[in-house]
């Protein structure tokens, strides 16, 4: 094309208007532009947590702004053509919107936590959803739990829940003090004496733990969670792990037996990594994921394991929790500083992480119902 218009001095282009194009493949993509993981804000929570459609979605627009957003374009119209997250965001509002009218028991939370276990990460050809940026294979770093799935989110079996007190521990596990809680929650908040609360206890679908990728030794890491069985009959669930490399997963129990809706059970994930004695530049992460199944069901987990020589979970102190009376107005807002301090140092350099082997390795252990999916 180029050689072509340095060929003549009056090129000439037609553009050739094709009409909405069907069957496309590969679909859905990971757009080039779309939000990337790691968090490292609350790096026990996945970034992103799920996606949706965003891409050249046609959409209200203001009269008084141009298409192009451009001062000099004079046009005005009543609609456009936006991709982004202004777009997404309302598409997973109206989803949500539905299933709450489809199931008006439900906390928001259990809606959003079973849009996010009722994800799919295939495309319609049964693989794992490509990033758009270079066609290459995506990752829990790039789809997060993956696609939503309205259509499986309404019979998810079973769902997570949160409530606020889950919220204000993760707070206070994130070494946010009472004062910097109370502001946060507008109320009071007061714990007497000592607890142990961690960050990935949060009751995320999703589990991300960090290893010290220098330590001498193997480590082990405990995480909890709880499950509200949503169903209509007796139901027994059974767990299928995939290990992330590197790491060995165990969960307490093999089984969870329902014997009627509304009924919850609570399970530990005991997360053992094998390695150790790492050399000093070593960072990297890899992934599974835990599917708790009933035979039509499939309640999917990711499981994210990170080893750096600056392990977050031990640089921010998190195992106990003190919402005492007495906090010491010296210390206010130190939990946040020290974050603030570590990754500003200049060994601490996201950039250096390899992040290459999250793959998703869930797809082969989840039906994908291609057909059924926005």
């Amino acid at each position: 094309m180029l050689q072509y218009i340095k060929s003549t001095k009056n090129p000439n282009a037609t553009l050739i208007f094709k009409g909405t194009q069907l069957g496309v493949k590969p679909a859905p993509l990971v757009a080039s532009f779309s939000s990337r993981g790691p968090n490292l804000i609350s790096p026990s929570v996945l970034k992103p947590d799920i996606i949706a459609l965003g891409v050249d979605i046609l959409a209200a627009w203001l009269n008084g702004v141009p298409p192009t957003e451009v001062a000099a374009d004079k046009r005005r119209i009543e609609f456009n053509i936006v991709s982004g997250t202004s777009m997404s965001c309302p598409h997973v509002s109206g989803v949500v919107a539905l299933l709450k009218g489809a199931h008006l028991d439900r906390s928001l939370a259990m809606i959003k936590l079973a849009l996010m276990t009722m994800a799919y990460t295939d495309d319609h050809d049964g693989k794992t959803l490509l990033d758009k940026k270079d066609y290459s294979v995506s990752s829990v770093y790039g789809f997060g739990v993956g696609h939503v799935d309205p259509d499986k989110a309404v019979d998810p079996g079973l769902v997570y829940d949160l409530t606020v007190d889950d919220y204000l521990n993760f707070l206070c596990a994130s070494n946010f003090n009472t004062r910097q809680i109370e502001v946060i929650s507008r109320r009071q908040v007061s714990y007497s004496g000592v607890q142990q609360v961690n960050m990935w206890d949060l009751n995320y679908p999703s589990i991300l733990v960090s290893f010290d990728a220098s330590a001498p030794s193997k480590s082990e890491v405990m995480v909890n969670r709880m499950v509200t069985y949503v169903g209509d009959d007796d139901s027994t669930y059974t767990i299928n792990i995939t290990n992330p490399k590197g790491v060995t997963v165990a969960v307490d129990q093999e089984k969870l037996i329902f014997k009627k809706k509304g009924q919850k059970q609570s399970y530990m994930v005991r997360i053992f990594s094998e390695k150790v004695g790492l050399h000093h530049n070593y960072s990297g992460s890899e992934s599974g994921c835990l599917v708790w199944t009933d035979g039509k069901h499939q309640v999917t987990s990711p499981l994210v394991v990170t080893w750096s020589q600056i392990p977050l979970t031990k640089e921010l102190k998190m195992g106990y929790c003190d919402r005492g009376e007495d906090e010491d107005e010296d210390n206010i807002g130190h939990g946040r500083d020290e974050y603030e301090e570590m990754i500003g140092r200049d060994d601490f350099d996201e950039d250096t992480i390899n992040y290459e082997n999250v793959d998703n390795v869930c797809h082969d252990v989840v039906d994908d119902d291609d057909d059924d999916a926005i």
